[in-house]
């Protein structure tokens, strides 16, 4: 009798403690983003997951190791930022930072500022816009020689389709007024070289900056990581990485040091395609690689993006596409052979018409690819037929705050 007695108590008591968990969140108004889109005032979490939502009433089920008590506050999803550089956001801080400034005397102002305190054998800074600025006319590099004039300096543009370096820099290049690219830009001014260098163009300053230490990519990534965390940020999308970089990501979450999910695309590098190819779709709890980014055309900013007209800002030039129709469908048979996502950049009309184009032809007997067109930003109104469920464009509201002081000057009111 003792011996049933003993039992209905720890039995008892069992009931009374509640299972465990990290963590309980009471008295908030949570957004669970449910079919219904129903709000709640509590969850509770265990090992990093969710065990329960609901009411007060948790409070009683669960013995958490961890009580927040919101006092009402407002608790979202973590959000998922479908376009991002999240290596690139990292490694911004070995970079000199241009944003907001006011000119060129600004930029050198900035530049000697950084070197101050890093004192670096190659100069990187990152975001001017001459947009912003007095004379929003293209930049030369006649203040960065002068300040300069021994150390090589290469400062890209806030879209990332422009590098304007210096004349170290393109001797170390092996650059001169001769050279010629496809599929983009080198800006020149009476023949000579103005150290303005325009998409497909940057590539032939890309071999001469020095590649980051592996300690340093590290180092970036968790910075990043943690700056995305600060802003809810709980998943992003890495558009383009080379293969060696999706390795580093690799290696990251395989010893813990990954939180964030990152859905990463593959740069338009024939090796690292081909790799993926053959080894196939890479997927893990926080690490998904099943797709491959590609340009179509630049920016708006810098006038590369392919329009069917004249900007109306620079009669006669309309931009560039970056590969032809043929070149992208061989891409895009590839990967729909192998099942692999197409995310392909077009802003200018002339390339988001081409592109769609393209990805109807080669997904016309394929399910459910869900490829997508990155920004998506100047369309034809006769072009928007042409999406479907089998292609996504992929927008980003803040091309509209950021262009909005220009765009009408580039493109005119009928094109917005």
């Amino acid at each position: 009798m003792k011996q049933h007695k003993l039992l209905l108590l720890l039995l008892l008591m069992s009931i009374g403690c509640g299972e465990r968990v990290d963590l309980l969140v009471h008295n908030a108004q949570v957004y669970t983003v449910n079919d219904n889109f129903d709000k709640v005032s509590a969850f509770a979490v265990k090992n990093g997951k969710f065990v329960a939502v609901g009411g007060e009433e948790l409070l009683e089920k669960y013995k958490p190791a961890n009580t927040v008590d919101a006092q009402g506050l407002s608790i979202y999803p973590g959000f998922i930022d479908a376009h991002s550089h999240l290596l690139e956001l990292g490694l911004n801080q070995f970079k000199a930072d241009l944003k907001n400034s006011l000119g060129m005397n600004h930029v050198v102002q900035k530049l000697k500022e950084h070197q101050q305190i890093h004192n670096h054998n190659f100069i990187m800074g990152i975001g001017w816009d001459q947009n912003q600025w007095k004379d929003n006319s293209y930049p030369d590099n006649k203040a960065l020689n002068i300040a300069f004039p021994n150390t090589p300096v290469v400062l890209k543009r806030v879209d990332g389709h422009a590098y304007l370096v210096n004349n170290k820099a393109i001797e170390m290049a092996m650059i001169n007024e001769n050279t010629k690219i496809e599929g983009g830009q080198i800006i020149r001014e009476k023949g000579k070289l103005t150290g303005l260098f325009i998409d497909n163009a940057m590539d032939l300053i890309n071999g001469i900056i020095p590649e980051f230490s592996r300690e340093q990519k590290v180092n970036a990534y968790q910075a990043a990581q943690e700056l995305c965390f600060e802003n809810g940020l709980t998943t992003v999308t890495e558009a383009g990485l080379s293969k060696e970089n999706i390795y580093l990501l690799d290696s990251l979450q395989k010893s813990d040091l990954l939180k964030i999910r990152v859905y990463a695309m593959i740069e338009n590098d024939r090796k690292s395609i081909d790799h993926f190819m053959d080894s196939g779709i890479l997927k893990t709890a926080q690490l998904n690689v099943r797709s491959v980014k590609i340009y179509a055309d630049g920016a708006l900013g810098s006038r590369g993006a392919a329009l069917k007209s004249d900007y109306s800002d620079q009669k006669g030039h309309r931009g560039s596409l970056l590969l032809s129709k043929d070149s992208l469908k061989q891409i895009a048979s590839l990967l729909a052979k192998n099942s692999f996502q197409l995310n392909t950049h077009a802003i200018g009309d002339a390339a988001n018409q081409m592109v769609l184009e393209a990805y109807n032809e080669v997904l016309d007997s394929i399910e459910d690819p869900r490829w997508r067109i990155e920004h998506a930003q100047v369309m034809s109104p006769e072009d928007f037929q042409m999406f479907n469920d089998k292609i996504i464009p992929s927008v980003q509201p803040l091309h509209a705050t950021s262009d909005m002081n220009w765009a009408v000057k580039r493109i005119g009111i009928k094109r917005l």
